[in-house]
């Protein structure tokens, strides 16, 4: 019980189980406990961190200002079960986006926990980030990222030559995005399900 007050005294945003806390240095043995558990589930698409200086980096990184980050809590499960990024965060006059990365947790993998954590992250984006557009670079091998990105309504936008290294590797990616008018404005997304009450 004292874990489901401490976990919702967190959160960023929930949807009642599933919670998007701001990463802590308390957090470390919870996170890397999660990493050292996924490492066949991450070994093709992501590297976090699992030793200690790895997770002070991450922290570090993850400022809360450009670059905001979530660990995915389930009160129901009692464990993490996912991360969500929104990083860089570009705010101008001109441009109000984020790109967006995410990746989930061996043991709670294939649960739509990761479904269900991105839509929350897009709702704190859009609604209390005020965002205007957040996109989404996803390899065309990735078919369980793939996945996500088209559940949740964004438009594939084209093909990025050799747009990041992993493992020494240029990758192309594809591109998908959102905007705040076709998140807001779809019938049964959270944000309008929301506004609707």
């Amino acid at each position: 019980m004292a874990v489901r007050a401490r976990a919702t005294d967190r959160a960023v945003r929930s949807d009642g189980d599933l919670q998007l806390w701001v990463p802590q240095w308390r957090d470390r043995g919870m996170f890397l406990a999660a990493t050292r558990a996924s490492v066949d589930l991450h070994r093709d698409w992501v590297a976090p961190p699992r030793r200690e200086l790895g997770y002070r980096r991450f922290l570090a990184l993850h400022d809360g200002e450009r670059n905001q980050g979530y660990l995915l809590w389930s009160a129901e499960a009692a464990a993490m079960v996912g991360f969500v990024a929104l990083a860089p965060i570009t705010r101008t006059r001109e441009r109000r986006s984020a790109v967006l990365g995410y990746w989930g947790v061996a043991g709670h993998d294939r649960r739509g926990y990761v479904t269900r954590g991105v839509a929350l992250a897009l709702e704190h984006a859009f609604r209390r980030l005020r965002l205007q557009r957040v996109e989404a670079n996803i390899r065309p091998d990735n078919t369980a990222s793939l996945a996500v990105v088209r559940r949740l309504g964004f438009a594939y936008e084209g093909c990025v030559r050799a747009y990041a290294r992993f493992r020494g590797i240029w990758h192309d990616h594809e591109r998908w995005a959102v905007t705040r008018e076709s998140w807001c404005g779809s019938a049964g997304s959270p944000v309008d399900e929301e506004r609707r009450r």
